[in-house]
């Protein structure tokens, strides 16, 4: 009857994208968000893991920025990072305290960032 473990009571993504109203000669432009919550979660028994018993709430954001069809060419570059804040959360603890006494886990991804290019080729 206990809440499963790893499983969150509520996780709330909100996202969206605007596109700048431009000519089509200089292509589309858009930049967009996607804002994650996750609720404390119950994380594996206290027994196996006191520190991490329950995992913190997080609240995670990604951007990016796009231009597809750079002055209408078949060119498009975007622009993304992840995990903007830089927020640290352990994912998943490891539940060795009761065997070797030290405690620990699997962390989120950290801050990325980065630039894609692509052409396409033909129609």
């Amino acid at each position: 009857g206990a809440q499963l473990a790893l499983s969150p009571r509520n996780r709330v993504t909100v996202s969206g994208t605007y596109t700048l109203p431009l000519d089509k000669s200089i292509g589309e432009i858009s930049f967009g968000a996607t804002f994650t919550h996750t609720d404390k979660t119950p994380a594996v028994s206290q027994a196996i893991s006191p520190n991490f018993y329950v995992l913190k709430a997080s609240n995670l954001l990604d951007l990016n920025a796009n231009w597809r069809n750079i002055a209408g060419r078949p060119i498009d570059l975007t622009f993304f990072m992840t995990n903007v804040t830089n927020e640290e959360r352990v994912l998943f603890p490891g539940g060795a305290y009761g065997t070797i006494g030290a405690d620990g886990g699997h962390l989120n991804q950290p801050r990325m960032w980065g630039f894609r290019l692509r052409y396409s080729f033909g129609n």
